[in-house]
């Protein structure tokens, strides 16, 4: 069996990160989103100083296997959940669940009430799985193109 380990993110991490983050986009929302969608998406990778002060001001954690990123959740001071992404060969094995316990112990830490996220089509199963229900549904115009996602939230038990 695999160890898995969660971590904070550093610097170092920045690459790995980014690359995790196109790869999931490009081999798994694929099922939910047009190419032009995927592509306009997933070329966020390449905005460096929005991921340098994620992982900077953020709780941004990653979770590895064999020296590898797999996964990795972050979360602002204010409960917004920014992002959360598992390796397309790591779906499905409790990998997100992981994460999402993490990042829901660190709101805790911080006296956060609830949660909130901006979450894909792809991504809303999962979600809602795990007691987080949709509040609205938005259209988000990026380069031109329009992505539907839903604003889901989840008040935090006390303990």
């Amino acid at each position: 069996m695999v160890s898995i380990t969660i971590q904070q993110a550093t610097l170092a991490d920045l690459d790995e990160v980014r690359q995790l983050f196109y790869d999931t986009i490009t081999k798994v929302n694929v099922r939910d989103y047009t190419p032009e969608q995927i592509a306009v998406w997933s070329s966020g990778y390449m905005n460096l100083p929005k991921w340098e002060m994620r992982i900077k001001e953020q709780h941004f954690i990653v979770a590895r296997a064999e020296e590898k990123i797999i996964g990795m959740i972050s979360l602002d001071r204010s409960g917004y959940l920014d992002l959360m992404y598992v390796h397309h060969a790591w779906q499905g094995q409790g990998i997100a669940s992981q994460l999402l316990t993490g990042l829901e112990k660190q709101a805790r830490l911080w006296g956060l009430k609830e949660i909130r996220a901006d979450v894909s089509i792809t991504a809303r199963p999962f979600f809602a799985a795990r007691g987080y229900t949709i509040s609205e549904y938005n259209e988000k115009n990026i380069k031109g193109v329009a992505f539907h996602n839903a604003v889901m939230r989840r008040v935090l038990p006390l303990s």
